[in-house]
């Protein structure tokens, strides 16, 4: 493990640390609050773009130029983020083993101190 990733796993420790269990449930509701707005929200505008077809033409219109103004960032976008996820993956493969070796410790320690 590399000097980068044991920081960071002790930063977030801290911070998990600080916060209360009140503070975390919180955080949570107001988490689900905001997507629950932001999703009712949507479905009234996507409604009435829906309902008119002069306006789905134009966004499909200016959708189709954007995406095509911006391809080469869009396919950079996307090939860094699929990186990001195979990095992401690893990590957490990772993660798994040192959760697993610690719990076979954890047995194995527990085992010779029963005897």
């Amino acid at each position: 493990m590399d000097k980068k990733n044991l920081s960071n796993k002790a930063r977030k420790k801290r911070v998990d640390a600080s916060l209360s269990k009140a503070e975390i449930l919180a955080k949570g509701v107001a988490t689900g609050i905001t997507v629950t707005a932001i999703t009712h929200a949507g479905r009234g505008i996507f409604g009435v773009i829906y309902r008119q077809p002069l306006a789905m033409f134009a966004l499909g219109i200016a959708s189709g130029w954007l995406i095509n103004r911006y391809r080469k960032e869009i396919i950079f976008v996307a090939h860094r983020t699929g990186e990001h996820g195979k990095e992401f993956v690893l990590r957490q493969k990772e993660s798994l083993h040192d959760l697993v070796a610690e719990a076979e410790e954890y047995a194995h320690e527990k085992e010779q101190s029963s005897q």
